[in-house]
């Protein structure tokens, strides 16, 4: 199981620079719009910190009550 979480942290790193050299290599001098960019940052970051917290406080490393 956690090395299925591994392919999809990679996978969802890997769309995200994807998306991000996409955006940047299409303004070709052009002002780029601030939502393209900071839109996928912000899901991104907001995956990474909620996937931190499953981790910290979730039930996968809790002591099992007796």
């Amino acid at each position: 199981m956690f090395a299925a979480v591994w392919v999809w942290l990679g996978a969802a790193t890997t769309l995200f620079m994807a998306v991000l050299l996409a955006v940047v290599g299409s303004a070709l001098g052009d002002s780029v719009n601030a939502l393209a960019l900071a839109v996928p940052t912000v899901l991104y970051t907001v995956a990474l910190i909620g996937y931190t917290l499953y981790l910290a406080v979730g039930p996968r490393y809790r002591i099992p009550a007796s």
